[in-house]
């Protein structure tokens, strides 16, 4: 699950529909709210929208963004042309592809 800094929820202006409680490799436990957010995603004219889960802590923490794999990358299989700085993006039902 994708996790943003309350900052960013802020500006985001999330409704949230719960709380819960989460640890990360430090094993700290942080209390966050459960949100989502709507994305538009794509190129040229091929665009998909995703609502994608995200948590956001009660408290001010300095974190970063973490994208998670639930509500985007579970959608699509990404491949990564480093070399080439690019990617490659193709909806995990076979439809849809785009670079």
């Amino acid at each position: 699950m994708d996790i943003i800094p309350k900052e960013v929820a802020e500006i985001l202006n999330i409704e949230y529909k719960g709380q819960n409680q989460v640890s990360g490799i430090s094993g700290k436990k942080l209390k966050m709210r459960e949100g989502i957010i709507k994305v538009k995603f794509g190129k040229d004219r091929e665009f998909y929208s995703l609502t994608i889960p995200i948590l956001v802590p009660i408290k001010k923490e300095n974190m970063q963004i973490i994208i998670g794999r639930i509500g985007f990358f579970n959608e699509f299989k990404i491949t990564f042309l480093e070399s080439e700085k690019r990617m490659i993006f193709k909806k995990v039902n076979g439809q849809g592809y785009f670079i």
